[in-house]
């Protein structure tokens, strides 16, 4: 049988939506920590785990530490970032200090604060933030900020880590919520970064960003990972989701992590999103336990037309080493607002199960989209027709 993972967030924050994508076929969840702590999931994890009883399931549960992955910093009113206007970028202090004085957040919840008034709605496991809105003040590297103007007729700041704003430099390109956004650096100085936007969107904080070709090194766990892990075994969690994994060493950071925690019965996944997890597979499979073709940023990493070969390649890798692997990322996407998914979407999940996947995963289709149930219906019914016929082929 299939996992089939749903991925928690506001648009199935309740028991009975939960229960009826339990009901829907969902058989694991995915939990995302690059925007909340488990402590502060609490209230959220009992409700999951009161709609797993009600639907007579015991749910895989998977967390998703934030690893070295970099990200923006928490922003206040969502921003519209058209194309061939100017943004300025600015260090995620200096944006802080700009929010009303009274810096950003400390524990953001999904998607965007409540600086903007359009944040999580109130229910058990969503932080809120204790910007205000009201105004920005002066400081070094941020303007009239988003938090005040979300980006009408100012210029817009993204708050970015240090680590990025220290390679920029003109024509760099920056990517920003998997690629969805693109911009071109156009002026560096000591105190703000200037950059056009060439692919623009809607921006809210917390999202990935990324340099191609930049050599950023961060540690593999962040301090935030660290207690994550401390308190797993309390919350119910199955397995731990290691992001961009791009060394046999990074693996074994977080099992030596697992073990100080009495947590070594918890499954490893490896999530392979960079070209150094693709050349390292081989050494990276005997160290975990399960492997995530997360295409996301595995795509940033690659031109979009080699993605496709790129992950069938690492699903041979996995199938040829006995190892369980799983498939996420916009696998039914315009299910965010649809009722319906595409016809390459069926094709999609029907191809990746009929390549050896043991699990496939959504995220933003069930956290905030408009149909959860929906979308764990299509997932769990498509993935079993390729299951079968995957047994037809291999009979």
């Amino acid at each position: 049988m299939i996992d089939v993972y749903g991925t928690l967030g506001p648009s199935c924050a309740s028991a009975e939506v939960l229960t009826q994508m339990f009901l829907a076929g969902m058989t694991g969840v995915r939990l995302n920590l690059s925007h909340v702590s488990l402590r502060e999931s609490e209230g959220l994890l009992n409700v999951l785990h009161d709609a797993a009883q009600r639907a007579g399931v015991k749910p895989l549960l998977l967390v998703d530490l934030q690893g070295p992955e970099l990200r923006i910093g928490p922003m206040g009113k969502p921003a519209e970032l058209r194309e061939d206007e100017e943004v300025r970028l600015c260090s995620e202090e200096a944006f802080s200090l700009s929010c009303s004085g009274e810096g950003a957040p400390s524990s953001p919840g999904y998607g965007t604060s409540s600086c903007s008034g359009e944040g999580a709605p109130s229910s058990p496991g969503y932080g809120t933030s204790s910007c205000s809105g009201e105004g920005a003040s002066s400081s070094p590297g941020c303007g009239t900020s988003v938090c005040a103007a979300g980006g009408s007729g100012s210029l817009v700041d993204i708050p970015v880590p240090e680590a990025v704003y220290n390679v920029l430099e003109k024509n760099t390109e920056v990517l920003l919520d998997d690629g969805r956004l693109l911009l071109r650096v156009t002026k560096t100085g000591e105190e703000s970064i200037f950059a056009r936007v060439v692919r623009g969107g809607r921006l809210t904080g917390r999202k990935s960003i990324k340099v191609p070709g930049a050599d950023i090194r961060l540690p593999a766990m962040t301090k935030a990972d660290r207690q994550n892990v401390r308190d797993a075994l309390g919350c119910g969690v199955t397995g731990i989701m290691q992001p961009f994994v791009r060394s046999r060493e990074d693996l074994e950071e977080v099992r030596g992590v697992l073990a100080e925690n009495g947590a070594q019965k918890l499954q490893l996944v490896a999530k392979i999103e960079n070209r150094a997890g693709m050349d390292q597979l081989a050494e990276l499979l005997p160290a975990c336990d399960a492997v995530c073709i997360a295409r996301g940023d595995l795509g940033n990493d690659m031109d979009l037309w080699q993605l496709p070969a790129a992950q069938k390649q690492i699903a041979a890798d996995c199938r040829a080493a006995g190892k369980y692997f799983m498939t996420a990322t916009q696998m039914l996407s315009s299910m965010e607002q649809s009722a319906v998914p595409t016809r390459a979407e069926v094709n999609d999940i029907f191809n990746t199960v009929a390549d050896g996947a043991s699990g496939v995963m959504v995220t933003g289709e069930t956290a905030v989209g408009r149909y959860p149930v929906e979308v764990i219906r299509y997932l769990a019914k498509t993935a079993a027709e390729g299951e079968r016929y995957r047994e037809i082929l291999n009979s």
